[in-house]
């Protein structure tokens, strides 16, 4: 590309930045919704255990519907990657569940990902 279009093509970038709105709350949604962050201090325990239940079972019916699912969970299950999640725990104390649910949602599993 011509040196004379990049420089115009950044012209206009300048130009087109300097119209951009950029007051403060422009990026700050109006609508919040107490969620497990924001608002969390007003929230009842009941409403935050609902929230949160909700939360993962969505994100679970999305990690399901992936293609690698199966494979990945084949992966983790396998007798190779039990026994080097029970070594982790032993070794360091952190739970072998939670070492499987990452490698599981990090990489399906893959060890070399």
């Amino acid at each position: 590309m011509p040196s004379s279009t990049v420089a115009a093509i950044l012209v206009a970038l300048g130009v087109a930045l300097r119209a951009w709105p950029m007051q403060s709350e422009y990026f700050i949604p109006s609508h919040r919704l107490p969620g497990i962050g924001a608002g969390r201090q007003e929230l009842t325990e009941e409403t935050l255990a609902q929230r949160t239940d909700a939360m993962m079972q969505s994100q679970t019916f999305t990690i399901m519907r992936d293609p690698q699912a199966l494979a990945g969970a084949q992966r983790i299950t396998s007798s190779g990657l039990q026994r080097l999640f029970r070594d982790a725990e032993r070794k360091s104390g952190f739970p072998a569940a939670t070492l499987q649910a990452i490698a599981y949602l990090e990489s399906w599993g893959v060890a070399n990902a």
